[in-house]
């Protein structure tokens, strides 16, 4: 099974093991690239996911800054 969200929260190891969490990201020409999080250096079992990810350390932007999709999802 596949799902995706922008759910914090489900980034728990109790949820999910390091390797069933991908992280995506656009590369400069608009293609999603897809990355494995225990494919990543310093990522242990213990590793607090969820805060790494707010904090950027993945690369995988958690926050959206591009006012066009923002404007576009107000309507």
């Amino acid at each position: 099974m596949i799902f995706t969200t922008h759910d914090v929260s489900q980034l728990s190891s109790e949820l999910f093991r390091r390797d069933q969490v991908w992280f995506s990201e656009k590369n400069e020409y608009g293609a999603s690239e897809l990355f494995r999080c225990s494919d990543m250096e310093g990522v242990w079992l213990n590793t607090p996911l969820d805060k790494w990810y707010m904090s950027g350390r993945f690369g995988a932007t958690p926050i959206i800054n591009d006012v066009e999709f923002l404007i576009a999802m107000q309507d």
